[in-house]
């Protein structure tokens, strides 16, 4: 029994790594993953990548520091600061993030359009347009990147390959869809602009303004989230598990040291009538 038991193991362990789903190595562990920007990713055949794709797109909790973490959070979430500094291996590529950030450009133009033509070159109240470009630039801005978000990690939410498959059909049909809105709102973007005599020029003010607005309310608003959507929430929650976890291997460890030395304080006695 116990050689079947050792046999299962190992078969256990190398398929994990086959699979790509082997434990990160030591003494690094999780927090020797930490990488930004242009590093080098691991290999398709490292035999932990998908494990580290996974974490990449679940988990906060890395080294255990909370500021370290923090940073390693913006680095890969922030909607402009992650198109550099993200995870060489995160399943939403540098690439894919450049071509969400123009396909979101392109879902607020209309929007933007109508508030230029009604605006610009006219005497305005400043917080009345501030308020059209949060509601009509800044908070669709933010839907979008979430919902392109998860249509860009779809694979890493699916375990089998056909469902990944799936996934990967429906980005590339949203992808082309959104191709041809984005030619569809230059057209009517044209013609709004066309009837003030207006060229497209300013119509990039508003949109400018309301993302630059999005990229400083991402921080409070992805902080402050709850039900482990946020940093605080989850990074927490990830800690807290850890602690557990650590604190159970320790009672093994103490567990077994005592085993142990009950069995010599046993084994002593024959030793000596020997």
């Amino acid at each position: 029994r116990v050689v079947g038991k050792a046999s299962g193991v190992k078969q256990t362990i190398a398929q994990n790594v086959q699979q790509g789903w082997a434990p990160y190595p030591e003494p690094g562990g999780k927090a020797g993953e930490i990488q930004y920007g242009c590093t080098d990713a691991r290999p398709k055949t490292c035999p932990y990548r998908l494990r580290l794709e996974r974490d990449l797109v679940n988990s906060y909790y890395w080294s255990g520091n909370f500021c370290q973490d923090f940073v390693f959070f913006v680095a890969n979430w922030h909607p402009i600061i992650s198109i550099v500094f993200c995870h060489p291996n995160h399943p939403w590529t540098k690439c894919t993030r450049l071509h969400m950030l123009v396909v979101s450009v392109a879902c607020t133009m209309v929007p933007s359009a109508f508030i230029t033509a009604h605006f610009y070159g006219s005497e305005f109240d400043e917080a009345v347009r501030f308020l059209l470009i949060f509601t009509c630039v800044t908070v669709p801005d933010l839907v979008y990147g979430v919902v392109l978000y998860q249509l860009a990690i779809g694979k890493t939410r699916c375990f089998g390959h056909w469902l990944a498959r799936c996934w990967a059909a429906a980005r590339y049909c949203c992808t082309l869809i959104m191709i041809i809105f984005v030619c569809m709102s230059t057209g009517v973007c044209y013609l709004i602009l066309h009837t003030r005599n207006l060229q497209l020029g300013p119509l990039f003010q508003p949109i400018l303004e309301g993302r630059l607005i999005s990229a400083v309310i991402w921080f409070p608003i992805w902080l402050v989230l709850p039900c482990q959507l946020g940093y605080l929430s989850l990074w927490n929650y990830e800690h807290n598990k850890a602690q557990t976890e650590a604190q159970k291997a320790a009672q093994r460890m103490q567990t077994g040291s005592a085993t142990g030395a009950d069995e010599e304080t046993v084994d002593a006695p024959d030793t000596e009538l020997g």
